[in-house]
């Protein structure tokens, strides 16, 4: 019996405009220029910054700034800064629930627009919730949420969760013992992909996995990649992108797993402007951003970099060690955190467009159909992008052709239903450059 699939073309171009640097210092009203992470508040407007004294939030307008005089943070506004490792704050992540989690050298904060609360080794807020245990160690290094809405934090020796049950907020440590880490191992690094799994990223025991149907509130088996899976045993950063392909930023260059048995490497010699890779971003296009102690590299859909540096861009990246990257959708601007300020790219890429089929000529065939679409296009393309995704949005299938005037899809694995297929050529780049 056939099944028949009704596909939709919509053809996509990349909406720029001009490309605007700016920068941020103390002299703007950030607390400290020493920036270690990067987040978007994107229900209350507001960008916040990790720094060596605090933090602090902008909303384009007025800057705050906060730091712990002792009982946990307060609101700065003049004076000499407290300063010590309860304000060193390495980390930043705003959860589902709007709340924003600030990891330091010595405790965690949470902010919920009103209120900050502090966790640490021997202390939880008084927050009228019920807890049990504590996190394992008051050196934050990163955190991440889960698609459960479990918390997840990498600290200086394993990596912690928090989660709810029955009412009881209760802490579970991964440390020397659970994860079989090496003596005194620190995890830099957590990430929680879209599928469910959790990465831990480690200093010398290379990237952990817990993947998605692993409880982990129960005995546990961790998957472990090192050398040679890995470009490095020291990761430093993880992201994962729309086809859940797993970015890795090490000491001496990114590794990208399929999340299934492919592994590919990125160093210098393929574009990257720096080996030293601290913070890797994936945004809405699925374009891979990484933060170096040289600068930025980003890497798009058709093997482009594109590399940003104090010196091309007149100044305009502050200073070339990056140690986090965000981006702002309410706005369309990309932040990163450097030992100098922060800095804010305008323009780069607001957002993918449909354009008329006048712009892309084609035809594409049989429709219905019960296997193969055809795409026939009256020139031949360098490179095409095809994204394929269902009526909930969700990316089904992504190809990329080269040196094609006929690409055919097969959609033979897929269920009976209607999908939308975007189509991006190499001209879209080309005017991008």
């Amino acid at each position: 019996m056939k099944k028949y699939f009704f596909v939709v073309i919509v053809f996509a171009t990349i909406s720029t405009i001009g490309q605007t640097w700016t920068s941020y210092t103390t002299t703007e009203g950030l607390i400290n220029n020493k920036v270690k992470a990067v987040a978007s508040d994107i229900s209350r407007g507001l960008m916040w910054f990790a720094t060596d004294k605090g933090v602090s939030s902008f909303d384009g307008t007025t800057w705050k700034s906060y730091e712990d005089q002792g009982s946990g943070p307060v609101e700065f506004t003049s004076g000499t800064l407290v300063g010590g490792n309860e304000n060193k704050v390495k980390s930043i992540f705003v959860d589902s629930n709007d709340n924003v989690w600030f990891g330091t050298k010595k405790s965690i904060w949470k902010y919920d627009g009103t209120t900050w609360y502090l966790f640490n080794k021997t202390t939880n807020p008084s927050d009228g919730n019920t807890y049990s245990g504590n996190i394992s160690n008051n050196v934050v290094n990163g955190i991440s949420e889960d698609t459960t809405g479990r918390m997840w934090f990498a600290t200086k020796i394993g990596g912690s969760l928090l989660y709810d049950v029955l009412g009881t907020i209760t802490w579970k440590n991964f440390d020397l013992d659970n994860l079989n880490l090496g003596p005194n191992v620190k995890v830099n690094a957590v990430s929680c992909s879209s599928n469910g799994d959790v990465w831990f990223g480690t200093d010398a025991e290379g990237a952990y996995l817990l993947q998605n149907g692993n409880d982990p509130l129960v005995a546990v088996n961790w998957d472990n990649y090192t050398i040679p899976n890995l470009i490095d045993d020291k990761v430093k950063a993880i992201d994962t992108d729309s086809n859940n392909h797993v970015w890795f930023g090490t000491d001496v260059g990114v590794s990208e797993f399929d999340n299934a048995t492919t592994w590919t490497d990125y160093l210098t010699s393929d574009g990257l402007v720096h080996d030293k890779v601290k913070a890797v971003f994936v945004d809405s296009d699925d374009f891979i951003w990484f933060g170096t102690n040289g600068g930025v590299s980003r890497y798009d859909n058709f093997s482009v970099w594109t590399t940003y540096t104090n010196a091309n861009t007149s100044g305009g990246l502050i200073n070339n060690k990056i140690k986090g990257i965000s981006f702002d959708a309410n706005t369309g601007n990309f932040w990163f955190a450097t030992d100098g300020g922060v800095s804010k790219l305008s323009g780069i890429i607001l957002s993918i467009k449909d354009v008329t089929q006048n712009e892309i000529s084609l035809s594409y065939y049989p429709n219905p159909h019960n296997k193969i679409v055809t795409i026939k296009f009256d020139e031949q393309y360098n490179q095409v992008l095809f994204t394929l995704v269902d009526v909930k949005g969700q990316i089904v299938k992504k190809d990329k052709y080269r040196n094609k005037n006929i690409i055919k899809v097969d959609m033979s694995v897929l269920s009976k239903g209607i999908y939308f297929g975007k189509i991006v050529t190499e001209k879209v780049f080309q005017r991008l450059k």
